[in-house]
């Protein structure tokens, strides 16, 4: 990730699109026919933890979502706390034995790089992964001589067996640059557009990573499209073939781009978008680079602070419903303008039914929502938007902006 901004420098969609039909109301089935009486899944749907098969990897508590931020000072581990942060990932020119005893008085857990030190510090329990060298799909720098060649996928797979032969209960965590979403970015060098890559080095990690920046990005085709994160997710998922924990980075400062920084409704979308394609954790960028260096402007910034803060107190107060399974043919939403692309996820846990959607696309629309298996007329709960709509047999309008994510809460079936 900091290669990326570094080389930035340097060198200068799941969709689903179709028409609106006026939905039908239809008659309420007989009880013993209903399909919800067909969906034991009110009983068998249960959070799980992605975190069980390590003994010393991520909280295994499934009511915790991992929410990151990158290569930041253990010194503002507490202030990061403080706003909903419940991981550490890197450590500048560590770990040390210093950087650790921060962390352990924050009880700030961390992703780091392996070490000797770090093998058998005193601190080391805070460790809950190891983490590969980052952007290694990128085109890597020569000292003096300018960018070379990525680093071969093999490479990158004899490092995790070597890491693995010196600690198999934490795992292993890589981060990739945007060339998963975005193809044509050049700074993969001669590997540019070489999609077939990413399945070879998701062998030399147990959890896959990758971060884009479409708000401030330099290129015309990515900038404002928050869509390549959806794009990232769903190859970075299919790289590891759907068995592997993905996390994605979230933009929140200007980074490279003194014009442009994410609202804090940006933001808020592009978290959502994450969580909709099926990240199992996320973590924001925090660095600044232009106008001028700043470590932690996220931080510095009262109001995007702020603003992540209740956005991450929204994802834990969720996160059981996160960690369960995906409610498969739960919902289907058709919008209106053909230009309209939706996402969406439905989670059943409990007597309520969870539909998270989001519009990956610039172009609004009214949008017709239909519920599987709901029953006679119900009250859908939009979270953090003060209103409710109503469900008839399953089914309802609503409208999406741009880019625009509404969470629905229903009473099921």
């Amino acid at each position: 990730m900091l290669l990326f901004t570094i080389f930035a420098l340097a060198l200068s969609g799941l969709s689903q699109v179709s028409t609106v039909a006026e939905p039908r109301l239809e008659p309420r089935l007989p009880r013993r026919s209903h399909p919800a009486h067909r969906i034991p899944e009110v009983q068998r749907n249960r959070p799980e933890s992605p975190w069980k098969a390590w003994k010393n990897g991520p909280s295994k508590r499934t009511d915790s979502f991992p929410i990151a931020v990158w290569l930041q000072d253990p010194r503002r581990a507490v202030a990061y706390k403080a706003i909903g942060i419940n991981l550490y990932i890197g450590l500048w020119k560590g770990p040390t034995s210093a950087q650790l005893a921060a962390l352990a008085k924050a009880k700030m857990p961390v992703i780091c790089q392996q070490n000797a030190l770090a093998l058998k510090d005193k601190n080391r329990k805070q460790i809950v992964g190891w983490l590969q060298k980052d952007e290694p799909d990128n085109a890597q720098a020569i000292k003096g001589a300018g960018y070379g060649p990525p680093i071969p996928p093999d490479r990158i797979v004899d490092d995790y067996r070597k890491m693995r032969a010196k600690d198999k209960t934490r795992p292993i965590f890589i981060n990739f640059g945007q060339g998963i979403a975005n193809e044509s970015f050049k700074g993969r060098g001669s590997r540019t557009g070489k999609l077939e890559d990413y399945p070879l080095y998701a062998k030399g990690a147990d959890i896959l990573s990758f971060d884009i920046y479409p708000v401030t990005s330099p290129y015309p085709h990515v900038s404002g499209r928050l869509e390549y994160i959806s794009i990232g997710v769903e190859r970075l998922l299919k790289a590891g073939k759907n068995k592997k924990p993905t996390f994605t980075w979230i933009e929140c400062t200007h980074i490279n781009n003194p014009k442009v920084k994410p609202t804090p409704a940006q933001v808020r979308s592009l978290v959502w978008i994450a969580l909709i394609s099926g990240v199992k954790g996320f973590g924001y960028f925090c660095h600044e680079f232009k106008p001028r260096f700043r470590e932690a402007a996220m931080l510095q910034d009262k109001t995007m602070s702020a603003a992540i803060s209740k956005i991450n107190k929204r994802v834990q107060s969720l996160a059981k419903v996160l960690n369960t399974p995906p409610k498969k043919k739960g919902a289907s939403l058709k919008p209106s303008n053909k230009k309209t692309r939706l996402k969406w996820t439905t989670r059943l846990l409990g007597s309520k039914l969870y539909l998270f959607a989001a519009n990956i696309s610039s172009q609004p629309s009214k949008v017709a929502i239909s519920i599987r298996g709901s029953r006679g007329t119900r009250q859908a709960t939009v979270l953090d938007e003060n209103r409710q709509l109503v469900l008839r047999f399953g089914r309802a309008y609503d409208q999406f902006g741009p880019y625009e994510v509404h969470l629905y809460e229903i009473s099921y079936p």
